[in-house]
C-alpha cells in the first residue's frame, strides 16, 4: 500500500472535520477510510472521553493536558448534539455567562434535556459534565454551536445559587436588555411563572443598576 501523502491526510482531515476540531471515533461508517488514515498518522489525538478525538495537525502537537480548553466548546456542541440532536441546552448558569459574553470552560457543566439521564460525565482534565434529564422550556437559542437559554428565561430559572456564583453575569446580561420592560411582559405571558422569590431577585438586581421602572414592571407583573 503506498504512504499516505500529506494531501492525502489535509483532505481525510476536511471531510471528517467539516470545520469541527472534534471527532467520534465510533460509528464514523461514512468516513471510515479517512478516519484509519488519520489515526494511522497520529493526527487524532484521544481527548474528554473514549472514542473522541481531536483532529491536530502535524505543524500543530496537541497536548490535552495543558490544550483542553481550546477544545472544550467545541467537544461540548459535537458530543450533545451527537447524544440528543437538538433537544439539549445549558445550564442557566452556562447561558447567563454565554450572554455576558464569558467562554470560560466550566468544570462542572450541566446540560438539561429530557433525553438525559441524570449521568455525570467525567471529562478528565476538563472537569465533568452531569447530564440533567428536564424538558428544555422555552426554544433555546443557538450561538457559536451552543444551545444556550434565552436571556429571559436563564434569569428567571429556578435557584439562587447563579445570583451567588454568576452575580456578575446576571447583572451584565440584565444591564444588556435595551427595554428592560419587556421581562415584565414575558412573566404575564408564561403559562407557569416563576416563582416569587425568583423574580423578586432580577427586579432587586434591576433597581441596583438603576432601571427603577424595569423593576416595578416585574413587581407589577408578579401582582397579577
Amino acid at each position: 500500500m503506498r504512504p499516505f501523502t500529506p494531501e492525502h491526510l489535509a483532505l481525510a482531515a476536511s471531510r471528517i472535520a467539516q470545520d469541527a476540531l472534534v471527532v467520534r471515533g465510533a460509528g464514523q461508517s461514512k468516513t471510515l477510510v479517512e478516519f484509519r488514515k488519520l489515526k494511522s498518522a497520529g493526527h487524532l489525538v484521544p481527548a474528554f472521553l473514549r472514542h473522541w478525538y481531536i483532529v491536530a495537525g502535524s505543524d500543530q502537537p496537541v497536548d490535552v493536558e495543558r490544550d483542553w480548553p481550546a477544545y472544550y466548546w467545541e467537544f461540548i456542541h459535537v458530543y450533545c448534539q451527537h447524544r440528543f440532536g437538538d433537544e439539549w441546552c445549558l445550564s442557566p448558569e452556562a447561558s447567563l455567562a454565554w450572554g455576558a459574553e464569558d467562554r470560560s470552560p466550566s468544570m462542572d457543566l450541566t446540560i438539561r434535556s429530557p433525553k438525559a439521564n441524570n449521568q455525570r460525565v467525567d471529562l478528565g482534565p476538563a472537569g465533568s459534565l452531569f447530564l440533567l434529564r428536564t424538558s428544555i422550556g422555552e426554544a433555546p437559542v443557538r450561538r457559536e454551536g451552543q444551545l444556550i437559554m434565552t436571556r429571559e428565561a436563564a434569569l428567571l430559572s429556578p435557584g439562587a445559587e447563579k445570583w451567588v456564583e454568576r452575580a456578575v453575569d446576571c447583572v451584565s446580561v440584565l444591564g444588556s436588555f435595551k427595554d428592560g420592560n419587556g421581562l415584565g411582559r414575558r412573566i404575564r405571558s408564561l403559562l407557569n411563572p416563576p416563582r416569587t422569590n425568583d423574580a423578586s431577585r432580577v427586579a432587586g438586581a434591576l433597581a441596583y443598576l438603576g432601571k427603577h421602572a424595569e423593576a416595578e414592571a416585574v413587581e407589577d407583573a408578579l401582582a397579577d
